[in-house]
């Protein structure tokens, strides 16, 4: 007989449940912090330790298990339109690996799961792991207009990598060149604007007097205004600039150029800037 030690079962179920709620947000397009998905991962884990410890029968129940996947997706991506597919996805990527799991241990000759090790749960998700990442690669390169879409800008030495909702009503272009523009908050191109311009940009509501106190900056980006239209809003106006490179799945949008959205766009959707669908 086997023996498992508390902090050895927690700490198995914490890496299974990270990676799978990781592999989960990958599928579905959406961008979240590592520290939410441990936040999950966690729940996970401590919910599989005292399963064994309170030795109950209605710690096993499958309502039980499913309300427990529940509030690690709750945990780790928040509400939304999007909850309910979220935890389908996570329970049907579950269910895959524990089915993963039983075929590894009948070819390897276990007869039940207290004889799994380390080792044969590393080879169940590494297979697991495998089919997924060819089966969403392909998926990915048929996705279709509104689903989300992963978004690389690289700036003076400085990139950023963030979820984009891809939209056939976001047909924003520079009046000038008519080059595209990908619409971002500016919570998330932190990682490019150094923090003089960050703080500008944060505390002047004004577009145009913000391009003009940053011009007089050293290191002063060439900001332009474009102009746009929305819900309530007739004329506005947004600061854009031409990044180094941007790249919508891997593929360069040629001249694109990047405007700043004040709000931030979060939702439970997980995106945090538009893209013309096209």
């Amino acid at each position: 007989m086997r023996v498992v030690y508390a902090d050895e079962l927690l700490l198995e179920n914490f890496i299974i449940d990270y990676i799978l709620l990781i592999v989960t947000a990958r599928v579905t397009g959406i961008c979240i912090k590592r520290t939410r998905a441990a936040l999950g991962a966690g729940i996970g884990g401590i919910y599989a330790l005292l399963s064994v410890i309170i030795s109950a029968d209605f710690m096993t129940w499958a309502f039980v298990k499913v309300a427990m996947g529940m509030l690690m997706v709750y945990s780790t991506f928040g509400g939304g339109r999007r909850y309910l597919k979220l935890c389908l996805i996570f329970l049907a990527l579950s269910s895959a690996f524990a089915g993963a799991l039983v075929a590894v241990l009948a070819f390897t000759g276990g007869t039940a799961f207290g004889s799994v090790t380390f080792g044969v749960m590393a080879v169940s998700f590494g297979v697991c792991y495998c089919i997924f990442s060819i089966v969403f690669k392909e998926l990915g390169r048929h996705r279709v207009s509104g689903g989300i879409a992963t978004i690389v800008i690289e700036y003076r030495g400085h990139m950023v990598k963030l979820a984009a909702l891809m939209d056939n009503g976001n047909s924003l272009s520079d009046p000038i060149t008519g080059r595209p523009i990908t619409i971002c908050s500016l919570e998330s191109l932190r990682g490019i604007f150094d923090d003089s311009t960050l703080d500008i940009l944060s505390n002047v509501r004004d577009p145009a007097q913000a391009m003009a106190e940053i011009s007089r900056l050293r290191n002063r980006i060439a900001f332009r205004l474009v102009p746009y239209r929305a819900v309530e809003v007739n004329d506005g106006m947004l600061l854009a600039f031409k990044p180094d490179s941007i790249t919508r799945n891997g593929i360069p949008i040629k001249n694109g150029m990047v405007a700043i959205a004040r709000e931030d766009m979060a939702s439970g959707d997980g995106y945090s800037a538009l893209t013309n669908a096209g």
